[in-house]
């Protein structure tokens, strides 16, 4: 077999190594650059989104501007990272008939991890492969990986998490919630090593990447030659990266924060999260756009633009959206690793339940601020209402009540006026504690058969919490919270215990407006 190029790119920016992914693997793809494994190191540290996320749904992007971190887009799908100087990260190019491994997109995550598992393991660590794409050490994430495919070429790459600067880098992502529910924890932190927990003295970068340079040469049987870039990919390069360093690369997916015009869903689905921005024409009932972003993985790499344009004029329905779907996946080479046809139905059948909503006077804004529970909100809006479950952390935090579940109805906060809301109507109060008191308070229903509930919640909250509501069978109506949450601020291990000490605002009008609506 050929020799492949072994390329150190060094330590370079962001929009630096951005452009070069895409320039290396074109380049590989057209046969005028070799096979080859990459290293790449960033300064300064950077905040990389994946290729289908929205900018400002995973960044923090003001404290990324004030510590001087560099922010940008992948070409991979995947999550956001963040990748500091210490880490190491490592890239295979190579054209798809020159792969000795598995066809299999899957498969192909699993083989490509084994050089960089059989390193850790030289280091005497515990290392795994842990589906989809992680590398573990004793149940926590080392190395994540991704890939692309483009032209008769893929990119594999991976970071090698060296140090980890926990709490900067916790700061400057938006941690998605609903994956912490995924993996049955309640902080990132939990999720988290790296190599100086385990190694002292720790080793040198060029040691690092000696050894899994070696490991790669083994593992698909190929010998490896130092070389740098081509003079075609140096020309490349230059023509390119004004563009990898603009906001047309770094913000091309602008998920619609206007929540007035479109209709929001999220979901986890086994291979990622999906997020979902629906423009509806009402008087036609057709899909005017389709907004599809997320963690996930895609092959080919426009493979989510076309799927975007399928479901245009799509009718709003979900017969129509299956049929769509359906016919768009039916070609074989149409890949979302873990995620099928259904699980994009499901994502844009739930931005479609909230058309329902608007039926009943609710403003597109006002109805993605609604999540039924164990129904659509049809059904539900027909059930007796009897209970009216509020979150603790709209209380003050100086209030000598907030940690019980009484209120003096004072005025001062946002919760005493939904106790006062709660006595007009006829419902009962509940000052909801814990996650613990939630599941209490909610099987105590379910156990009295006493009718259905309306609760204040913030979305993340609902979204990771969701199977745990369907389990308890209790049908009810959340309305969306106001302000900023504890999964904003990852605290959402001390809300859970009823331990959370800051403010959060109810959304009073909404919630009126909800029980006008099952009255």
């Amino acid at each position: 077999m050929n020799a492949w190029r072994l390329l150190d790119s060094g330590i370079q920016t962001a929009s630096h190594h951005m452009a070069l992914d895409a320039c290396i693997l074109d380049a590989v793809s057209s046969g005028l650059s070799p096979n080859t494994l990459r290293f790449l190191q960033f300064s300064p540290t950077a905040a990389l989104i994946g290729f289908h996320q929205s900018l400002d749904h995973e960044i923090r992007t003001a404290f990324c501007s004030s510590e001087g971190i560099d922010v940008n887009r992948r070409i991979t799908g995947g999550g956001a990272i963040v990748f500091e100087p210490s880490h190491i990260g490592w890239e295979i190019i190579c054209r798809n008939d020159d792969f000795p491994g598995p066809p299999n997109r899957l498969a192909q995550f699993e083989y490509l991890c084994s050089p960089i598992i059989h390193t850790l393991r030289a280091y005497g660590l515990s290392a795994e492969f842990r589906p989809r794409n992680d590398i573990d050490i004793n149940g926590r994430k080392i190395s994540g990986t991704g890939g692309v495919e483009q032209g008769h070429a893929f990119l594999f790459q991976g970071t090698l998490l060296v140090s980890l600067d926990l709490p900067r880098m916790l700061r400057a992502l938006r941690i998605p919630i609903e994956k912490l529910k995924h993996k049955e924890i309640d902080s990132f932190r939990d999720r988290i090593t790296t190599l100086d927990e385990h190694l002292s003295p720790l080793p040198s970068a060029s040691d690092l990447k000696a050894r899994i340079a070696q490991s790669v040469s083994d593992h698909l049987g190929i010998p490896l030659t130092p070389s740098p870039l081509t003079p075609h990919e140096h020309a490349l390069l230059s023509a390119r990266l004004p563009y990898y360093s603009s906001d047309a690369w770094i913000r091309r997916v602008s998920y619609p924060d206007d929540r007035r015009r479109a209709l929001h869903s999220v979901i986890r689905a086994r291979g990622g999260v999906i997020r979902t921005a629906l423009v509806v024409d009402l008087r036609s009932r057709t899909i005017q756009s389709c907004l599809l972003s997320g963690d996930f993985f895609s092959f080919p790499d426009r493979l989510v633009a076309d799927l975007e344009a399928a479901l245009k004029d799509c009718p709003a329905d979900r017969p129509s959206v299956r049929s769509r779907l359906a016919a768009f996946f039916a070609r074989p080479e149409r890949l979302c690793p873990g995620l099928c046809a259904s699980d994009f139905e499901t994502a844009i059948g739930e931005a479609l339940n909230k058309l329902d909503i608007t039926s009943h006077a609710f403003s597109l804004e006002e109805s993605n601020a609604i999540f039924p529970v164990n129904g659509r909100f049809a059904d539900l809006v027909q059930r007796n209402f009897t209970t009216l479950l509020l979150p603790y952390c709209a209380k003050l935090v100086s209030c000598p009540l907030r940690y019980d579940e009484g209120c003096s109805v004072c005025g001062a906060c946002t919760i005493g006026e939904g106790f006062h809301i709660a006595a007009e109507t006829g419902l009962r109060a509940v000052s909801i504690q814990s996650f613990e008191h939630l599941m209490e308070a909610l099987a105590q229903m379910k156990r009295e058969g006493d009718g259905a509930f309306i609760g204040c919640c913030c979305e993340p909250c609902y979204v990771k919490h969701r199977e745990d509501f369907e389990r308890a069978g209790v049908p009810g109506i959340l309305i969306d919270l106001d302000s900023t949450t504890c999964y904003d601020l990852d605290r959402a291990r001390e809300a859970r215990d009823g331990a959370f000490e800051g403010q959060t605002s109810m959304n009073l009008d909404l919630l009126r407006k909800v029980i006008r609506a099952t009255g």
